[in-house]
């Protein structure tokens, strides 16, 4: 659990994969889920929002497998997403910022995967989009749009297949050609 300059506290509830927060007359409230990731480690960030590591459910949850994920997300306090991507070197420093381009809703990225090239593929729900940028964070296209995906929630790609989840569950696969 974390506590806010404000003195809200915040804390990851791992059973139903959410954040919640605590109100001073003592009641909880759901401030959002992180479902089908479980919430574990939360931090209140220099900006107002909370940093939540978040992974998926595995048997051994501490032994990554090549198909694990684990991530770090940044929210605000309302629980929407800031609307950017943080591009990170390998030391662990930003090396940029990427806020969308051409939208015409607030950028929402919900998944990340690189590519061979390391190009950087981005979800984007809000927009209905999937953008790829180059891996100092350079937009480069929209690798598909709102007429070839539906709610585009996460991504895997291997070789050439990309399979892109949707928030209702459905998957689509496309060939990937960059």
């Amino acid at each position: 659990m974390c506590v806010t300059d404000t003195g809200e506290v915040y804390f990851t509830d791992f059973c139903n994969k959410s954040i919640s927060c605590l109100s001073p007359s003592g009641s909880v409230s759901t401030v959002i889920s992180t479902d089908p990731l479980e919430p574990a480690g939360i931090s209140h960030s220099v900006d107002g929002g909370l940093l939540v590591t978040l992974r998926d459910e595995e048997p051994n949850p501490y032994k990554l497998e090549p198909h694990s994920r684990r991530l770090v997300r940044h929210i605000t306090v309302t629980g929407v997403t800031t609307g950017h991507l943080m591009i990170m070197s390998p030391s662990g420093r930003m090396k940029s910022v990427y806020r969308g381009q051409n939208l015409t809703k607030k950028f929402g990225p919900t998944d990340v995967v690189n590519e061979a090239l390391c190009n950087i593929l981005v979800t984007d729900l809000l927009n209905k989009q999937i953008h790829l940028l180059r891996p100092e964070g350079e937009f480069l296209k929209f690798l598909l749009s709102e007429n070839e995906v539906k709610s585009p929630y996460l991504l895997s790609l291997y070789m050439s297949t990309l399979w892109v989840g949707y928030d209702d569950g459905l998957v689509r696969v496309f060939r990937y050609r960059v």
